[in-house]
């Protein structure tokens, strides 16, 4: 079959009934430098773990001072290790008590924000008569208090679990911490509710005398023969309830989808698929890949398989008028040789929503191997100047037209760079805005670099009058400039094989930045190294001095905190295959410019091994790179320049949101604006080989399986202010200080009190 024949069948609109409020809690969000991102991410339920220790293990901890010496509540999804400095229940309580949280947050009439508490004791049951008992509740009485104080006037909920959840074994539970309610397993009775049995039990009954009352969020884990026959008895009492049904420890996108067809198979009356104001899904994965895995039938994103066999992808969005997006994408196949396609959809983009409009081959490819791609805007409206390069520095250019859907084949030339055996190259364009030509900047390594002092990455920047398809009238310049982007030093001396390299450009003639004026270019470099580390850092080229310095400061709306120093590239990430995509600052709404960066064989933060591992808070694990894994990170230039100077390097807990969206490999991803209800929005459109493999305990969560190019969409989130960050919990020596300084208060007046009562009685005794 010819492919456009073949990709044209696989992108007519498929249909699928997708089901109303579709939401996502994350399990063990017991990192709370982590939330900021979550929260703004879109996460609206969390799952909390947290375990109860005595006294003598809390007094390992320096936050630890209670008057009553009855323990302390540690976050941690195992059994924590109380020799090492842990995250608590005061930090819990702080965190939401946030001004910020709380006004940006919580304002809504409607809940935003529900927070299952899983308690944990391990040693007891929490209703018997032991000292460790007795503490325990005594704790969750005074939490209980606090939090029914701290969601009093906004739109937050809390649900007890686990241990501290009502059960018939645990009867001393039934008239305690209301009006905190507790969840109700559906697996309970799931065989004496079908067809109206049992109306007495708790999946029908609210009585207030058994408790029944506050058995309300109806949840599984995956079993679904007790979804479906919850769903075949009508929900019971959760029908139309206050809170969402749970489905907990879903382990697979493929069986995610499977869910998603139970759901939308509910579309029937008896089956009551409106039911319920949300049905969340539990899990240890990343929001964003939630969003992708369920994107058959929550409409929180797309995932779209767009061409078997396809491989080492390329995308480019070309233009955005209001919601209307024309991308064009490169990819290999083995049969027809590099191909490229032309592509629209309404942003943003939805499973059903890609339409093809034209495809080809792309004549004269340099070789199998094209590293870079990229497509400018001409002077002529609807035609673009296509641009694709391989590692050699051997480019084709050609014009696409986007009224008559056709790429026209115009010349072949090499950059002028001398490329060493073995090297690998990228190349950045972007539109000089005084003549209309591209500005061009290859970034190359050097193999032959091992020592220290020596140039590992080489830099070469020029504007471009005129293309030529003699070699040597290549290229006319103002001025070319070649510079050295990354020295070795003694601190990566050890890993200097490059595997693949990435950049961007863009004007930048803001008078807000001091990296300004007709001459002047920022860019953005990164490239990957064998050993699974990734480096990067901007840069400011200056072609009327003839240099470039590190970019490692900006200045936004009038504060400066913009310098330049000497240029020097830090870790950023681990992983391989990094591919960049920039939107200008004159686009961004003010924020400045916005920065993606995608790579596979990231660091998969929710493993078990990593999420499990209760000695290290989450976000202080020690990254690695792992086969298979995407990861994103995209922030402003502002979020990504702090990171950067002050060392820090990619986490769940940065100012650049970062996190694993999917499994694959050589992504390529771009960014692009749209119009959402007269708000701007930035939305990310991706390519990637598919996940071809089996899912691996431990490992991220496995997609639906497919050979050949993938594409994955999804939306930034709307709340996002880039000033505001919450303060970092320094688990070292830190639970709420005004807690502490309020119990230390309180054990001095109690010891002062019982020292001068016993001073008094000894005087009665004496005298």
């Amino acid at each position: 079959m010819d492919f456009r024949v073949a990709l044209l069948a696989l992108l007519l609109p498929c249909i699928f009934a997708s089901v109303d409020h579709v939401d996502f809690q994350l399990r063990s969000a017991n990192d709370l430098n982590e939330w900021t991102q979550l929260l703004a991410k879109g996460v609206k339920y969390f799952h909390v773990d947290l375990w109860y220790r005595n006294e003598t293990e809390c007094l390992a901890q320096d936050w630890y001072f209670d008057i009553n010496r009855r323990g302390c509540l540690v976050l941690s999804k195992e059994l924590p290790q109380m020799s090492v400095p842990q995250q608590n229940h005061y930090n819990l309580m702080d965190r939401l008590s946030d001004g910020y949280l709380q006004s940006t947050y919580l304002s809504s009439p409607v809940a935003n924000l529900v927070v299952n508490l899983c308690f944990h004791t391990n040693r007891f049951n929490v209703c018997d008569s032991s000292r460790g008992s007795n503490d325990f509740r005594a704790l969750l009485d005074d939490m209980a208090s606090t939090l029914l104080s701290v969601k009093a006037g906004v739109s937050l909920d809390f649900i007890f679990d686990c241990d501290a959840s009502f059960t018939p074994d645990k009867s001393c539970l039934l008239d305690m911490w209301r009006p905190i309610n507790y969840p109700y397993q559906a697996s309970t009775d799931s065989v004496s509710f079908i067809n109206g049995k049992n109306l007495a039990g708790p999946f029908y009954n609210a009585a207030i005398e058994d408790g029944s009352d506050r058995l309300l969020m109806l949840t599984d884990g995956d079993n679904m023969t007790v979804w479906m026959r919850s769903a075949q008895a009508g929900w019971g009492k959760f029908s139309n309830g206050i809170y969402p049904a749970l489905f907990t420890d879903i382990p697979t996108g493929t069986r995610l989808n499977e869910y998603g067809a139970f759901l939308r198979s509910e579309d029937t009356p008896d089956m009551k698929a409106n039911s319920f104001a949300s049905f969340v899904f539990a899990g240890d994965m990343d929001p964003t890949m939630f969003s992708v895995y369920s994107a058959s039938f929550s409409d929180k994103a797309a995932q779209q398989q767009l061409a078997p066999n396809g491989r080492k992808p390329r995308i480019s969005v070309l233009s955005v008028e209001g919601k209307l997006v024309t991308a064009l994408s490169v990819f290999y196949l083995p049969a027809d040789g590099w191909t490229w396609t032309l592509v629209q959809f309404n942003a943003p983009l939805k499973n059903d929503g890609l339409r093809y409009l034209s495809s080809g081959t792309l004549e004269h490819a340099p070789s199998t191997s094209v590293y870079s791609f990229v497509t400018l805007p001409t002077t002529v409206s609807d035609v673009f100047d296509v641009i694709a390069c391989n590692s050699l520095a051997l480019c084709t250019y050609s014009q696409l037209n986007t009224v008559t859907n056709a790429l026209t084949f115009e010349s072949m030339f090499v950059l002028p760079i001398p490329p060493a055996i073995g090297s690998v190259a990228a190349v950045a364009a972007i539109q000089d805005p005084s003549h209309g030509y591209p500005v061009l900047m290859s970034v190359r390594s050097d193999p032959t670099a091992m020592q220290v002092g020596q140039c590992l990455l080489w830099a070469q920047v020029w504007n471009v009058i005129q293309y030529s398809e003699k070699v040597s009238d290549l290229i006319a310049t103002h001025k070319t400039l070649q510079f050295c982007v990354h020295t070795i030093t003694a601190n990566n001396v050890d890993d200097t094989e490059v595997t693949d390299v990435a950049v961007v450009m863009l004007n930048n003639i803001d008078e807000t930045t001091e990296c300004m004026g007709q001459w002047s270019r920022i860019a953005f470099v990164e490239f990957s190294t064998s050993k699974g580390n990734i480096y990067g850092g901007p840069l400011c080229v200056d072609f009327r001095r003839g240099h470039a310095t590190a970019l490692v400061g900006y200045k936004v709306g009038g504060i400066p905190n913009y310098h330049k120093e000497a240029m020097t590239f830090s870790l950023l990430d681990v992983g391989q295959h990094p591919q960049l995509s920039i939107i200008p600052l004159e686009s961004a709404f003010g924020h400045g410019p916005y920065l993606l960066e995608v790579h596979d064989s990231g660091f998969c933060w929710t493993t078990s091994s990593s999420v499990a591992n209760s000695s290290v808070p989450k976000c202080q694990q020690t990254s690695v790179s792992q086969p298979g894994v995407l990861t994103y990170n995209v922030g402003t230039l502002t979020q990504w320049l702090t990171d950067i100077k002050i060392g820090k390097k990619r986490s769940p807990c940065g100012q650049v949101y970062h996190g694993n969206y999917d499994l694959g490999t050589l992504p390529s991803a771009a960014l692009f604006l749209y119009e959402e209800q007269d708000q701007a929005k930035v939305g990310i459109v991706e390519m990637h080989e598919g996940f071809t493999g089996t899912a691996v305990s431990g490992q991220c969560a496995a997609p639906v399986a497919f050979d050949g190019t993938t594409v994955d969409s999804w939306s930034l989130p709307t709340v996002w202010d880039v000033t505001y960050v919450f303060s970092d919990i320094a688990v070292s020596a830190e639970g709420t200080v005004g807690e502490t300084v309020w119990a230390a208060l309180l054990w001095f007046a109690f010891t002062g009190a019982t020292a001068y009562a016993w001073y008094s009685k000894y005087r009665a005794t004496k005298f």
